[in-house]
């Protein structure tokens, strides 16, 4: 999925994955001393700072963009599709905005 957005290819996109794969687990319910189970992404919910959040980091981090540019993109994405609940819904929604 990653790699049809604009200026990602196969080794960013790994690296966002690795990096949400990181950021998933404390969004995760553990009980103390319980097995680790594998976690269905779909399933964790995040919530909307959380999203931001997330996302702001690899916009920042990973693909370049300047903190004001991220911050106004995940705004503007949000305001036209508020119900967005997951990182990949949100960049989708992100870069279909630019394209515009």
């Amino acid at each position: 999925f990653l790699r049809g957005l604009p200026g990602i290819g196969p080794q960013k996109a790994k690296n966002i994955v690795a990096q949400l794969q990181s950021k998933v687990a404390k969004f995760a319910l553990v009980r103390a001393g319980a097995a680790a189970q594998p976690i269905d992404v779909a399933q964790a919910p995040v919530d909307a700072d959380g999203l931001r959040e997330l996302v702001w980091e690899i916009m920042v981090k990973q693909l370049g963009h300047r903190p004001s540019e991220a911050s106004q993109l995940i705004t503007d994405a949000l305001r036209r599709r508020p119900s967005t609940m997951s990182p990949e819904e949100l960049f989708d929604e992100i870069y279909r905005g630019e394209k515009k």
